[in-house]
């Protein structure tokens, strides 16, 4: 009896002009939109065969069409469901299908099936328009398979809802607009809990019918979603027979009894959304995922599963993003690959608008930053940084145990590591402690010497002369393997001229002017800018940029056994100002030195054989010795820490001087899908035959039937 309330059904679709004329719109709007992305794919396709990680044809042709026609199935689904039930309400003719030899079951799913057979035919036609790129190039099939999956899951969960919705009304115009909005306020739901955090952010992203349908068009298959789905069909079809039976019960009872009846509906109602709410809890416990894609590209490397798996603890990241709901999917996305290998990873977004001061507490600068926060270490990373290379390797530095050391110099005059004075390091300091350093200073003159477990010795502009038991300390420090960050400054180096000189390091006459950055618009001529980096390991990935207010340059001649390297330069157009910085500063051939000027270097080597004196040995376990030398220490004092990338850079050195920069090597996947090459006569054919030809079609059939129908 389904098959043939179905078979029924669906020949009332096919004798309504109004569904041939849905179908004809949809053809027509929905190629557009899949020419305009052929098009646009082709404008963009010479670039996209060097980017690498590149997106496909599947990715920016496909997927996109897929997500078109979910805002078309939107409109469409309401309009040809809105007569199923209430048409029949309106007609009188309901009583009689009530009391025929029928279930209410039956009825039910016989028009569910009815309609859901049709707009099969509309997914189908949408499901064709991808495979015409066969002619010119290739599909990622597994990404496709998974996207025409959720076109379907998605339209049988629309008409599930238009059915109900026709069964409570006799109208079918506000039956449609019920569904309507209904649907959009499922569709919505997730916005509207965008800013919220804990379980209600979790419930509103569950019952987000577009969340789970966006995985599918990236290619993922999860049981989830598609048990999300089913339930949700389910639901809507259960209640609609439930409303069936309550009207064919009304028909027949007392008043009395009608108030028991809507008694057991409502206690039958709750009781179905609980059953329905405990599987649904279940099946985001116990699931089972599949990257469906070519070349597993929505899928974690096998590094980054191992690395997980050595993570004990829980790991918690929190999302500084405003309501830019492209931006926080990405975020999603990227993190939800990582929740998949290990359950008590926990993402919440925060939005720095509404919640300034948190973002503050957290140091972050940057919209879309997110913190990574593991066993009370914290790691920052950028929006353009978000990348499996880039996630992993901050987990990986969260990960390594062992102290880490960072011994200030004081009782010079040093900038302060405490308090929050203009020219101090507190905020920078603040940074180190939150990703795991431990940070203390240290005064040589009562000491005597650098203690052994120091992993980096930072000596930040002192203002007096050191001593020289205590510059032989530093000198004994570096001898033996000691990593060192030496931030300078313009003018005397206060006793330190022998450590220089151990380095092979010369600091220029004079102060940097640059240029390029009064084209900043930054008015002081003594602030030089960095824009560009050499391949530094220092600097790998850096894209910032930096600024450095009262800068020396330096040269350097690495002595034997080192290798030096000028890793921070500024442009062409500074030069080193011999003279004073007053009134119009112009270069003199003479007297100045024409830029680049170095204002940055770093020295490594292998650490000298410490096995002959094991007492002095310092804590450098590592492979490689490494100092770094500034001609400025201005950049992370707490007035400039904060421009642009100076902290970023900061916090690079000190990791590549603590060795925590050996990045795990994960290559970006690139999707196979990216070569498309159409002949015109190809391109003509795809155009006119999905833009014109099929609707012209659709048209012409809806409208002979809508003709032999008058004419009867």
């Amino acid at each position: 009896m389904i098959f043939r309330i179905a078979a029924l059904e669906l020949r009332r679709m096919f004798l309504s002009p109004l569904a041939w004329s849905v179908l004809a719109v949809e053809q027509l709007i929905l190629a557009w939109f899949f020419l305009i992305g052929i098009d646009n794919y082709m404008a963009l396709q010479p670039r996209l065969t060097m980017m690498q990680g590149a997106p496909g044809v599947t990715d920016l042709i496909v997927a996109p069409l897929f997500g078109d026609a979910s805002i078309f199935l939107l409109f469409a689904v309401p309009m040809l469901t809105m007569r199923l039930i209430s048409e029949e309400r309106r007609g009188q003719t309901l009583s009689l299908l009530l009391s025929a030899p029928v279930s209410m079951t039956d009825i039910v799913l016989g028009k569910f099936l009815g309609v859901t057979v049709f707009f099969l035919i509309l997914v189908a036609l949408i499901g064709l328009m991808p495979l015409s790129l066969l002619a010119g190039g290739t599909i990622d099939f597994g990404q496709y398979a998974a996207g025409l999956l959720g076109v379907a899951l998605l339209t049988a969960s629309f008409i599930a809802v238009g059915v109900f919705m026709s069964s409570l009304t006799a109208q079918p115009a506000i039956a449609a607009v019920s569904t309507f909005g209904i649907l959009l306020g499922l569709w919505i739901i997730d916005w509207a809990g965008a800013d919220r955090s804990g379980e209600f952010s979790g419930l509103f992203g569950y019952l987000s019918i577009l969340r789970h349908y966006q995985s599918l068009l990236k290619g993922v298959f999860n049981s989830s979603d598609v048990i999300y789905y089913l339930l949700f069909i389910i639901t809507f079809i259960v209640l609609s027979i439930r409303r069936l039976d309550a009207l064919k019960v009304t028909m027949q009872v007392t008043q009395s009894s009608r108030r028991l009846t809507r008694l057991n509906n409502v206690l039958f109602v709750v009781l179905l959304l609980g059953v329905v709410g405990l599987l649904a809890w279940v099946s985001t416990r116990y699931n089972y995922e599949a990257d469906w894609t070519a070349n597993a590209r929505h899928s974690l490397s096998p590094a980054s599963v191992k690395l997980l798996q050595q993570a004990k603890g829980p790991i918690t990241v929190t999302a500084f993003a405003r309501g830019t709901q492209q931006l926080r999917d990405h975020i999603r996305d990227m993190i939800g690959r990582y929740q998949r290998y290990k359950s008590d990873i926990s993402l919440s977004f925060v939005n720095p608008d509404t919640d300034p001061s948190r973002a503050q507490a957290m140091g972050v600068t940057t919209d879309g930053e997110i913190v990574i926060d593991y066993a009370g270490r914290k790691e920052h990373l950028k929006p353009f940084e978000l990348k499996e290379q880039n996630i992993t390797n901050a987990l990986q530095r969260l990960l390594r145990s062992g102290d880490r050391w960072l011994v200030f110099l004081e009782g010079h005059g040093e900038r302060s590591i405490e308090g929050q004075a203009n020219n101090g390091l507190s905020l920078w300091v603040k940074q180190l402690e939150d990703k795991g350093f431990k940070v203390r200073s240290i005064n040589l003159a009562q000491a005597g010497s650098i203690p052994d477990n120091t992993t980096v010795l930072v000596i930040s502009t002192p203002q007096v002369d050191l001593l020289p038991g205590e510059v032989k300390a530093i000198e004994d420090y570096v001898g033996r393997g000691g990593n060192l960050l030496w931030l300078g400054d313009p003018g005397s180096l206060h006793g330190l001229q022998p450590v220089a000189k151990e380095l092979g390091v010369k600091f220029l006459p004079g102060m940097v002017v640059d240029p390029t950055a009064q084209a900043l618009g930054i008015r002081s001529a003594a602030i030089a800018a960095v824009t560009s980096y050499g391949a530094s390991p220092v600097t790998k990935d850096f894209r910032l940029l930096t600024l450095f207010p009262l800068a020396a340059g330096m040269s350097i001649t690495a002595p034997k056994g080192w290798q030096g390297d000028g890793f921070l330069k500024t442009g062409a157009s500074s030069w080193v100002e011999t003279g004073k910085l007053t009134g119009q500063v112009k270069f003199d051939e003479n007297q100045d030195i024409r830029g680049p000027v170095t204002i940055g270097e770093t020295l490594t080597r292998t650490p000298p054989d410490q096995a002959a004196d094991k007492a002095k040995a310092t804590a450098h376990h590592g492979k490689q010795q490494r100092v770094i030398v500034m001609g400025d220490g201005d950049f992370l004092a707490n007035e400039y820490v904060g421009n642009v990338g100076n902290l970023d850079l900061g916090m690079n050195m000190v990791n590549w001087l603590s060795e925590d920069e050996h990045f795990l090597d994960i290559p970006a996947k690139t999707a196979l899908d990216t070569s498309l090459r159409l002949s015109s006569m190809q391109s003509g054919v795809i155009g006119f035959g999905f833009l014109f030809g099929l609707p012209a079609v659709l048209l012409v059939s809806g409208l002979t039937i809508w003709l032999r129908r008058r004419k009867r």
